[in-house]
């Protein structure tokens, strides 16, 4: 878990080469034509109220994220009780292999806490990764987010019925060898 507090600024970038634009569903159905799995989830992620982003250039998508506003219902992969608290969190994020470290993946970061900002001036905003995504990891604190303890959960999935149960940590250490 990492956290961008909210007296932190946002660190903005803009990578050269590359259009940015808020995904509408005009954008998702435009840009993720081809992709039916990922339009699917985008067009149901607009109807939840969540914000997305996507970089691309001749029409391809090279980055997209999201976030869940404070407003919201909270991103799916977490457990109930981590969701019910409300802070905005930045969710599903995925850079094409071909354009991975360009920055794009730190400038959606950057991006996304400044579109939570316009409504929250000072909302602390929350990031997770994977413990062995290091490269997430290193983006994640070089776009100023800071580790902020652990969530630990279990999916359980039934035909319509999915359920995350788990706990955050609030104070855990991160696994020693991954953060600077």
């Amino acid at each position: 878990m990492y956290s961008l507090p909210g007296t932190k600024p946002c660190l903005q970038t803009r990578p050269p080469g590359f259009e940015v634009e808020r995904l509408t569903p005009r954008a998702v159905e435009t840009l993720f034509r081809a992709e039916e799995s990922l339009r699917t989830a985008f067009l149901k992620f607009l109807e939840q109220g969540f914000l997305g982003l996507v970089w691309h250039e001749k029409g391809e998508w090279a980055s997209y994220a999201w976030v869940a506003p404070s407003r919201s219902r909270g991103v799916p992969h977490l457990p109930a009780a981590v969701r019910k608290l409300g802070y905005p969190w930045v969710f599903y994020c995925r850079t094409r292999e071909a354009h991975q470290r360009k920055g794009l993946f730190r400038a959606n970061l950057g991006m996304l806490a400044a579109w939570v900002r316009e409504d929250e001036p000072r909302a602390e905003v929350f990031i997770d990764t994977e413990v062995d995504n290091l490269p997430s990891r290193r983006a994640i604190l070089d776009a100023g987010f800071v580790p902020h303890g652990v969530v630990t959960t279990v999916s359980v999935a039934i035909p319509r019925v999915r359920l995350v149960a788990g706990q955050w940590d609030r104070h855990a250490p991160h696994v020693e060898g991954t953060d600077r």
